[in-house]
């Protein structure tokens, strides 16, 4: 995949040096938050006790042979009320081989691990933004600033996530492409629709690769952590799958179609129903992209789209990986009409920060507060589908008879 031509008009009015503004605003933001991670005593401090902790603390775990507590809420559950700044349990389901990350990051303080995973995945995912779509990646940045604040501001994995996809797009169809997307492994409900467009494009060797990384990394977690730990991670993904039925999550943080028609009173089964059936409309688009052989750059931000849309289970910092979407529409998106923009713009900053804006302004019970994340993304796709669409038409019709 070759970056953008960058004669290309630019995809939102945006000076040359904005990217060195966003990227010195987000590394303050690291910094910031690592102390706060770091040195979780200091008066007011915020963030308080976040996802980081959780992974640190199952790292620790890990480390000490005792990784089946974290797989068990009535084991794990007192474990995290005793932690500074604790506020709501937070189960883990994360795949065996995401310990191999977890216990990596369990050797160095938290500030410190928050910076390696925070700083780091986010290194890598501009570097690879900038191969893919050149001068654009300052505005891919700012169209879903809110969930790069997010992925911050939680120590969350959004910008590791989006790094391994974009390098298995960036590196399509050769066959290392495999190597990030079996990486997915840690995450798998977010690499199926590139898993289905590799499928329908007949990528045999970038899947044989893929499967041979996941392979190779489930096996280094299984002599790391014993063959129980996958039992351990099936009891605790039946568990999610009851906290999510039950609406035991914080819904509103929440952008999956599920989630959305659950928060707004529909029964788990309907709401279930139709999160499939949107689902299924996203991987036929793909689907139908593929047989009538779109340009790669263009099936490949579809199959990013329906990553982000497959999963009942995805969260406002999940979306980061929108940006690698983002990035792959950039020529064809660069080409439309402002107003269509920054409407796109609008809708991902809606889905994005939905979540964000309730944390910080709301005061009602958090449980009372509706996933509205949903139909940003939803209109976001739709709104990069038609560009996909007119565009891949207009090329049609410049081919010779």
């Amino acid at each position: 995949m070759t970056p953008t031509d960058p004669a290309s008009p630019p995809l939102l009015p945006l000076r040359a040096a904005s990217l060195r503004v966003v990227i010195v605003l987000l590394t303050a933001l690291f910094l910031m938050t690592a102390v706060q991670i770091g040195l979780p005593g200091i008066p007011g401090a915020r963030p308080g006790f976040v996802d980081f902790h959780v992974f640190h603390l199952a790292g620790t775990l890990a480390l000490s042979g005792e990784l089946s507590t974290a797989y068990h809420t009535a084991d794990f559950a007192p474990l995290q009320a005793a932690q500074p700044g604790y506020a709501a349990y937070m189960p883990y389901t994360y795949p065996p081989p995401f310990n191999l990350l977890a216990a990596a990051l369990a050797l160095l303080p938290q500030g410190i691990a928050y910076l390696a995973l925070i700083g780091g995945s986010f290194a890598a995912l501009l570097l690879v933004l900038r191969r893919l779509c050149g001068t654009h990646a300052t505005a891919v940045l700012m169209m879903l600033l809110p969930a790069a604040i997010v992925s911050a501001r939680f120590g969350q994995n959004g910008f590791l996530t989006a790094a391994l996809i974009g390098a298995a797009c960036l590196w399509w169809p050769r066959a290392q492409s495999g190597l990030p997307l079996g990486a997915m492994i840690v995450k798998p409900h977010l690499a199926l629709g590139l898993g289905l467009a590799a499928l329908l494009r007949f990528r045999w060797l970038m899947i044989v690769v893929a499967a041979a990384t996941a392979l190779t990394l489930a096996a280094l977690a299984t002599l790391a952590f014993g063959t129980a730990v996958w039992t351990d991670f099936r009891d605790a993904a039946r568990e999610s799958g009851q906290f999510l039925n039950d609406g035991a999550y914080p819904m509103f943080r929440m952008t999956s179609v599920y989630a959305c028609a659950r928060s707004l009173g529909l029964a788990s089964g309907a709401a279930m129903s139709l999160h499939i059936a949107l689902a299924a409309v996203s991987v036929a688009a793909l689907a139908l992209a593929s047989a009538r052989g779109w340009q790669p750059r263009r099936i490949l931000t579809l199959a990013v789209l329906s990553c982000l849309m497959i999963s009942p289970y995805a969260y406002d910092y999940d979306l980061t990986l929108g940006t690698v979407a983002l990035a792959l529409a950039a020529p064809d998106l660069a080409r439309t009409p402002v107003v269509p923009r920054l409407g796109l713009t609008a809708a991902l900053w809606f889905a994005s920060g939905w979540g964000l804006a309730m944390i910080s302004f709301a005061t009602a019970p958090k449980s009372d507060i509706p996933s509205l994340g949903a139909p940003g993304v939803l209109l976001a796709s739709a709104l990069i589908f038609r560009t996909l669409h007119r565009a891949e038409t207009a090329a049609t019709r410049l081919l010779p008879a």
